[in-house]
């Protein structure tokens, strides 16, 4: 209980101390005590909750963009390369600087992609109506996706991993092999190796941008975010690509495609519940701001 300056807690807020208040402030009333703080305390306070919200913000994109990047969609294409690559007698320096090019085209068509999702947004904005049916559309989407994963968690459980809903499309998945195939093959080398990178992660988009449209949604509707909304999709893409390096410079040390890929089955059902986690609280926070 607070009363001016003064407040009452616990074992103190009983009849005896209340009417003791009373009394205290009896006949001349308790001013405001918030109309004693000043505009710089104001302005400070303001500054501060601006700072942690920056925080939180950007550890939201960091960790959205490190979940999207283990997603089984993207981790499976880039151990299948690595496989290939060594079936094709290739040496474990030469996957690393492979696999250095590979993401580089992996990064810089996701970075377009999000630019592009970015435009879109931002033009949307001039239709105050049609921004807010579009944010919450995609907050819709982000929840949907979120109970997909949960049910996807729970069909891994029981181990029927073929039946999930939240995968690339088996026709797609023989494509992107088809091109690691070629690219391989290819005299080309580095250059067929990173126009193969760029090619796959369009091709992937449809699914790891599942996390990509909720979490650009999420910066675009933050002011805060907005204003350095190129800055936050880059380091989002840093977070994207850092498993990926991972996985060639494990190569590079002589860790062999097939404990990867048992590793990955082993916690792929760990995945699926973070990224349906992600997918709920980008939902909610959507929900929140429109």
């Amino acid at each position: 209980l607070y009363m001016g300056q003064d407040y009452l807690w616990a074992e103190d807020l009983h009849l005896e101390s209340f009417q003791k208040l009373i009394a205290k402030y009896q006949g001349k009333g308790a001013p405001p005590p918030w109309e004693k703080v000043t505009k710089e305390a104001l302005e400070k306070g303001e500054k501060n909750i601006i700072e942690r919200f920056k925080r939180w913000s950007l550890s939201a994109v960091l960790i959205a963009g490190f979940i999207d990047g283990i997603n089984p969609c993207a981790f499976a294409t880039i151990i299948f390369l690595v496989s290939y690559l060594t079936f094709a007698g290739k040496k474990a320096r030469e996957i690393l600087i492979y696999g250095s090019v590979f993401t580089t085209g992996v990064f810089i068509a996701y970075l377009l992609v999000g630019m592009g999702l970015m435009t879109f947004l931002h033009q949307l904005s001039s239709f105050p109506l049609i921004s807010k049916g579009v944010y919450l559309f995609i907050a819709l989407f982000a929840l949907t996706l979120g109970v997909i994963s949960l049910y996807d968690y729970i069909l891994f459980r029981r181990g029927q991993v073929a039946k999930w809903k939240l995968q690339l499309p088996m026709g797609l998945k023989k494509k992107i092999h088809e091109i690691i195939r070629e690219q391989a093959r290819f005299k080309g080398g580095l250059l067929a190796t990173f126009g193969a990178g760029f090619i796959i992660a369009v091709c992937t988009v449809i699914c790891t941008g599942q996390v990509y449209l909720p979490t650009i949604g999420f910066i675009m509707g933050i002011p805060e975010l907005r204003a350095n909304a190129i800055f936050n999709l880059v380091l989002y893409n840093i977070m994207y690509i850092v498993p990926l390096v991972g996985v060639f410079v494990l190569t590079f040390f002589g860790v062999t495609s097939e404990k990867m890929a048992f590793v990955t089955k082993k916690y792929t059902g760990t995945v699926k519940l973070l990224t349906a986690a992600l997918f709920l609280a980008l939902a909610g926070l959507l929900f929140l701001m429109h």
